[in-house]
């Protein structure tokens, strides 16, 4: 009686694979909460030509078209927390929540990467965000 064991091979392959995703899903983890802390980085600096270009169109637009200037001009007047570091990230597709020090950041992933979709946010009692900045 001959027994093959095929099996060997293809469990090689499932262990690969989700070592594989494994992977991408740690390395666009660590993109995104890269970009979460050059964003607070550039705010705690008063670089807004530097935060300004971390931001997401769609929630840059908003922002511009609310507050009737550029970017640069008036992001200063959101009083963001700023500084620290990102301490925990996870993500979900194309969107990432960061959790840092002294803000919570939520990220989208654009064709130029990963950018900031909300900033300045604090858990409110009903289990949702309210943030300073948002699209």
């Amino acid at each position: 009686m001959k027994i093959h064991r095929t099996c060997g091979a293809g469990a090689i392959l499932v262990v690969l694979t989700l070592l594989c995703v494994g992977c991408a899903a740690g390395e666009r983890a660590a993109t995104s909460s890269t970009v979460a802390d050059d964003f607070l980085a550039a705010v705690e600096a008063g670089d807004a030509r530097a935060a300004c270009a971390l931001i997401a169109p769609k929630t840059r637009e908003a922002f511009e078209f609310g507050e009737g200037e550029s970017c640069v001009d008036s992001l200063g007047s959101l009083d963001l927390p700023a500084g620290g570091t990102v301490d925990e990230v996870e993500v979900w597709g194309d969107r990432a929540q960061a959790i840092g020090e002294t803000d919570t950041l939520f990220l989208v992933e654009t064709h130029s990467g990963w950018r900031v979709a909300a900033a300045g946010c604090l858990r409110t009692e009903d289990e949702t965000y309210d943030c300073l900045l948002s699209d």
